[in-house]
């Protein structure tokens, strides 16, 4: 085996991390296309059942992967958080009661507050209201959402308890 000159090890080693690149690339490409991390949702209205569903505090996730949309008990009011984190727009998923982010590991609370970083501002939230049926409808739409400073408004939140 020959020795190999610095002009070769330096080729070779551009050439590896170069390689090592692409595949990362590919490997995100990848993910992106599995829904995991960034993916975009159908915005409008989504028709989220009963909100006699919705009656216990908790966090119902049935909608997080379709159509962006994660609902919240607490202390009798359902509100609809977006599944787009605030700080890079990744999704973020329920794991345990808890809202945390998948790329960045941020988490938030029930009430899409953050409670660790990098996220700083909460989670943003859709409009919901109660159609003829009594179920619940969230519109899901982007330019609709709503920011800490009115989550008091009218159709902010539902009472369900």
């Amino acid at each position: 085996m020959s020795e190999m000159n610095r002009r070769d090890f330096v080729a070779l080693a551009a050439l590896t991390i170069a390689g090592s690149c692409v595949m990362c690339e590919g490997a995100f490409a990848a993910e992106d296309e599995k829904g995991s991390s960034k993916k975009e949702y159908p915005a409008g209205p989504v028709d989220c059942g009963s909100a006699d569903d919705y009656k216990k505090d908790g966090v119902y996730d049935k909608f997080a992967k379709s159509n962006g949309v994660m609902l919240v008990t607490h202390e009798g009011k359902l509100i609809a958080l977006s599944t787009k984190c605030t700080h890079k727009n990744c999704n973020v998923a329920k794991k345990d009661e808890i809202i945390a982010c998948r790329c960045h590991g941020s988490k938030f609370d029930d009430q899409g507050k953050p409670t660790k970083g990098p996220a700083k501002a909460a989670l943003f939230r859709f409009p919901l209201k109660k159609d003829e049926k009594g179920n619940v409808i969230v519109d899901a739409d982007k330019t609709k959402i709503l920011g800490e400073k009115e989550w008091d408004k009218d159709g902010s939140f539902l009472k369900v308890a």
